[in-house]
């Protein structure tokens, strides 16, 4: 089945904001809450959609990269913040740097994965209270449904179930500018996480040819994320 744009915006664009925006809240809460008020000041702890999207990574490209049919990135724009300003201690001890670090960056994809979870929660409330058989189930939250009340709902929560998915696999590969960069340098030795991190343009270059290259590895882990997801809801 070929989408349309409106399939593309109520399947997948809606609830990709809606995933984009509560992981670069969670980075802004983070460090709001290890006592950096960066992301506070401008605006960034909050949920509004608005001030997490970025109108070329967060529409432009997932939306053409879903029209060709194929495998699509997407991205907020980043939450500023200063480890400077980390106040808080750990265990009666001042934090290190590397441990803010990690405690900030991960936090993206770990809303992600809680954002998954209660997608899953509720598409078995759904399910349950609406009678559709476990197969066809399946089928919805694994496909677009344009007709049939239930099963659109199936059907939009199984696409963000798999958009948080490709969201904290992604984030988590351990390239700079992503997250996991910043989540394996804290358990890297010395300073080689500083220099993994301080990599700049030769990071991101780096990120586009593995995406290019070996992008269909990804959907391992992604659609396996997901199909456990949705099989927990389903009781599979």
């Amino acid at each position: 089945m070929s989408l349309t744009l409106t399939d593309i915006i109520a399947f997948y664009l809606i609830p990709l904001i809606l995933a984009i925006s509560v992981h670069e809240w969670a980075h802004a809460a983070v460090t709001t809450w290890l006592g950096d008020d960066t992301a506070l000041v401008r605006g960034r702890v909050t949920l509004n959609p608005v001030s997490h999207s970025d109108p070329m990574w967060t529409v432009i490209i997932p939306t053409l990269g879903l029209y060709m049919g194929g495998f699509f990135i997407a991205a907020g724009k980043p939450v500023p913040y200063n480890p400077a300003g980390w106040r808080r201690t750990l265990w009666g001890r001042p934090l290190q740097r590397k441990w803010g670090e990690f405690l900030v960056a991960g936090a993206g994809p770990a809303s992600n994965l809680v954002q998954a979870l209660l997608a899953a929660i509720l598409l078995a409330v759904v399910v349950q209270g609406s009678g559709v058989g476990v197969e066809q189930a399946w089928e919805a939250s694994h496909s677009v449904v344009r007709e049939g009340g239930a099963l659109v709902m199936i059907s939009v929560l199984g696409r963000f179930i798999f958009i948080n998915a490709l969201l904290a696999v992604f984030n988590l590969i351990p390239v700079p500018p992503l997250d996991g960069a910043k989540v394996i340098g804290a358990f890297l030795p010395g300073n080689i996480g500083d220099k993994l991190n301080g990599m700049g343009m030769m990071g991101f270059l780096a990120l586009i040819v593995l995406v290019f290259h070996f992008g269909h590895y990804l959907s391992l882990p992604i659609h396996g994320l997901t199909d456990g997801m949705i099989a927990l809801a389903l009781g599979l």
